[in-house]
């Protein structure tokens, strides 16, 4: 059972696909081993994605 299919979301989260939530986050860091990628106001973070539009877009085109 995924998170998805928990709250009857699936399609709609944890995936990207044409449909789905458009919130993404392009971390510099891995957050895995370095919590602080996740703060530092956004310091790590290349592009922020809410609601299918861009935040912050800091990647190369």
């Amino acid at each position: 059972l995924t998170a998805a299919e928990l709250v009857r979301m699936e399609g709609k989260v944890g995936t990207i696909a044409a449909g789905a939530f458009a919130d993404l986050l392009v971390v510099d860091k891995d957050p895995v081993k370095d919590l602080s990628a996740l703060g530092s106001q956004g310091r790590y973070m290349s592009a922020i994605m809410k609601d299918g539009a861009f935040v912050k877009n800091q990647l190369a085109a």
